[in-house]
């Protein structure tokens, strides 16, 4: 009965240490991320706000140059439409 009960202990006992591992492992990682949470945000944010920025003076750029090739197209044509002889 004895090396009965042994021999059952030891596959038991393996697997209640191996879920009192995981479940220790699992609340000091909960544990960390709540304490990093807060400078990840931070990170984030100020991260996604410099590319932000980046793309609007890039774009801004690129949007302000495209407007003044419509605008010169168009007084152009306007200016050959009024000037050229009509049938």
């Amino acid at each position: 009965a004895g090396a009965a009960s042994g021999a059952a202990a030891g596959p038991v006992g393996v697997a209640v240490g191996a879920g009192v591992g995981i479940g220790v492992d699992f609340a000091l990682a909960k544990g960390v991320e709540l304490a990093r949470r807060r400078d990840f945000e931070a990170d984030t944010a100020a991260a996604l706000g410099t590319a932000h920025a980046e793309w609007r003076e890039l774009m801004g750029a690129e949007l302000a140059r495209y407007i003044d090739v419509l605008v010169d197209d168009a007084v152009q044509l306007t200016a050959n439409a009024q000037t050229s002889p009509r049938e």
